[in-house]
């Protein structure tokens, strides 16, 4: 098409071509001289790029769904959820060694429990708090230092904003979850009575804690239960 661009440009016309606009670098150059030379505008009518079929087919790869997680995706994903916690533990676990007694609390998520479809790298993140936790809990049992490990599911709070959610669609589910979730206060309530009870696991809501009971007893009955329900909100 570059013949015709350049006889477009020459008669003072703008020009949005049908791809390719080029078929190589030196037809590419030509064109960038004519454009120059003639001030005209000139465009590919790459159309694929805004195409809601192929913009759904980005949203799909960036979330996860198809193909993998980008990388950098998943080490952000692992170094705010996971190493955060791993950071606070190596300072104060120590401390708390040696001053005898205390109590460590950390947070976690339902979905290090439940590790619902959609999620792999929030999921990964949170089930490895668990099990640090879990861990920690083994290592302290002889002491009086003891951990409470909190998983609660959604509440109002604005971790979707901060979050890497690139599919919209994931994103609008997410905040309405949210937005139809208990306050923090109470979620801090829940964690804190835990705490005064010396419980491991603090799973404050009760979809929550039924949900965990039921991929306890029948993992498989849970998981297409789940990814069912996750297709549902997503759709």
């Amino acid at each position: 098409h570059a013949e015709y661009t350049i006889r477009s440009a020459k008669a003072g016309k703008h020009v949005l071509c049908e791809k390719p606009l080029a078929l190589d670098a030196v037809e590419a150059r030509v064109l960038l001289e004519a454009q120059a030379r003639t001030g005209v505008k000139m465009g590919e009518a790459f159309m694929v790029r805004t195409h809601p079929q192929w913009l759904r087919a980005r949203e799909l790869v960036r979330a996860g769904r198809i193909g993998e997680l980008p990388i950098p995706d998943w080490r952000w994903t692992i170094e705010v959820d996971l190493f955060g916690v791993i950071h606070g533990c190596h300072v104060f676990v120590p401390f708390l060694r040696s001053q005898g007694h205390g109590h460590l609390l950390n947070v976690a998520s339902a979905a290090g429990l439940l590790s619902a479809g959609g999620m792999g790298a929030y999921n990964v993140a949170k089930a490895g708090v668990v099990a640090l936790s879990e861990t920690l809990y083994a290592e302290l049992v002889d002491s009086k230092v003891e951990v409470t490990v909190l998983c609660p599911m959604f509440f109002q709070s604005n971790i979707a904003k901060g979050s890497r959610m690139t599919d919209d669609k994931t994103r609008a589910m997410a905040a309405s979850l949210i937005a139809k979730g208990p306050p923090a206060a109470d979620v801090a309530r829940a964690a804190l009575a835990a705490v005064d009870r010396g419980d491991l696991y603090a799973v404050p809501m009760a979809d929550g804690r039924w949900a965990w009971r039921l991929k306890r007893a029948a993992p498989a009955v849970f998981a297409r239960i789940a990814a069912r329900a996750v297709k549902r909100a997503t759709r």
